[in-house]
């Protein structure tokens, strides 16, 4: 008996970045053409704003406040470029690629024919193996010939950086996730397959080798994967996580789950950088001996802004203080004048936040900060056990609560009772121990 897929009003179930992106483009797209038309059109706005290089009364305190920007509205940041002629703008963008020809981030396209792409190991990448979902960071400036029909930002240097390289050791079903090189790896409804994977988490088995882009959450010990792809039978497994155990004399290292030890005498390569609490990137040998991996190498690979650059972040909260100050992926973010947008009351350790500001010495000064809902879970099955007066019953091992917000299709709540099939649409609480329902399908 098949069960219908449930439909999600665009109110509170966006479905992830293919859908997503023409209404990001549609909001942005105007921004980008002010960003760009004004940047290059009128170095009074710049003046105004206090641009670096341009003596006009720009501040390099980190404490001084940000332009006012009107969400999606981004407003330069930058310098006069060396002929005089108007001013150079410098942007970093640190997201997964909502779609390619041209590459696109967050709904701004950029122009990368003469960029210079790498991947998180610093070797170069043709073009040809951007694909959407992958995680990356872009440093870019306004193009000469600027052209108000073709606001595109010219990538300078691009960077692809996967978070896990290496085999899958179990895979469960009903979480939706996986577990690979001791990490926890969620599958979301926007996670983008490659084209060998096309059954999507159906095609993971148990050995197979992926390669993992996606968003780090420390604060819920996971990946959430914006990309799965197959990985190369050879080189090096890879993983970017928090660095929980280090000993420098004898080789060994903990991130996650993941031990990791010298093997035959030899010495990994261990940055001078690199301390317990960081995060790192930690190549190793493929397979493992005695349950653990053989380490090769490890560098930190926290995320760095460069200076005096308007930024726009997206990914986890990894350090959580008050709506006013925390940090993402890493970055410190302070968010004393931003404009807190839709959803920023769940700003919180794990949270997934776009913000956007200018970068001085390291530190994010926001003018915007957005919370986007994690995407929601589909989860379909007969029911085990169900208690009607607390509003809950269990689904596949699951927890699902429901209140009077959630949506009822095919018949009420009196309905749901143990051995009824039903089809769930919702999200997470935030220790991820029970699945509220914002549309439950209750098979007659």
């Amino acid at each position: 008996m098949k069960t219908p897929r449930l439909p999600a009003p665009e109110a509170c179930l966006p479905r992830g970045p293919a859908d997503l992106a023409p209404r990001r483009r549609l909001l942005l797209g105007s921004a980008a053409a002010s960003l760009l038309g004004g940047l290059m059109g009128s170095v009074n706005l710049g003046l105004a704003l206090g641009l670096a290089g341009c003596g006009g009364g720009g501040s390099d305190d980190p404490g001084a406040a940000p332009a006012a920007v009107d969400d999606p509205q981004r407003l330069p940041l930058g310098g006069v470029d060396s002929g005089g002629t108007g001013a150079a703008l410098a942007i970093f963008v640190s997201a997964p690629i909502d779609s390619t020809a041209p590459i696109t981030l967050n709904g701004l396209p950029f122009d990368t024919t003469d960029s210079a792409i790498s991947d998180g190991d610093g070797q170069p990448l043709a073009p040809q193996f951007l694909q959407p979902g992958m995680t990356c960071q872009i440093e870019a400036e306004a193009p000469r010939g600027y052209s108000a029909a073709a606001p595109l930002a010219r990538a300078r240097t691009l960077r692809v950086s996967e978070q896990l390289r290496g085999p899958v050791a179990a895979v469960d079903a009903a979480t939706s996730s996986f577990t690979a090189l001791g990490q926890r790896v969620v599958v979301t409804p926007g996670t983008r397959f490659d084209a060998a994977l096309a059954g999507g988490l159906a095609a993971l088995q148990p050995g197979l080798l992926l390669q993992v882009w996606g968003q780090l959450d420390p604060s819920g010990g996971r990946i959430v994967a914006t990309r799965l792809a197959l990985a190369p039978a050879s080189g090096a497994w890879v993983l970017r996580g928090v660095l929980r155990l280090l000993d420098r004399n004898s080789g060994r290292l903990a991130i996650g789950a993941l031990q990791a030890v010298a093997q035959g005498g030899q010495v990994p390569q261990i940055a001078d950088d690199v301390a317990v609490g960081g995060v790192v990137r930690a190549r190793l040998a493929p397979g493992l001996i005695g349950g653990n991996a053989v380490l090769l190498a490890v560098r930190s690979d926290a995320l760095h802004l460069p200076d005096r650059v308007e930024a726009e972040l997206e990914g986890r909260v990894t350090r959580f203080e008050s709506l006013r100050r925390f940090a993402v992926d890493g970055v410190e973010v302070d968010a004393s004048a931003a404009t807190l947008g839709a959803g920023s009351n769940l700003l919180a350790l794990g949270a997934r936040a776009v913000v956007r500001g200018r970068s001085i010495r390291g530190l994010l000064l926001a003018s915007t900060v957005r919370v986007e809902p994690d995407e929601p879970v589909e989860l379909e099955g007969t029911i085990s056990a169900a208690d009607t007066p607390r509003r809950s019953f269990v689904l596949r091992g699951i927890t699902v609560v429901w209140s009077a917000s959630t949506v009822f299709e095919g018949g009420s709540a009196r309905l749901l009772a143990a051995r009824r099939r039903v089809a769930v649409v919702g999200r997470w609480n935030a220790d991820r121990s029970r699945l509220e329902a914002l549309h439950i399908h209750v098979e007659a």
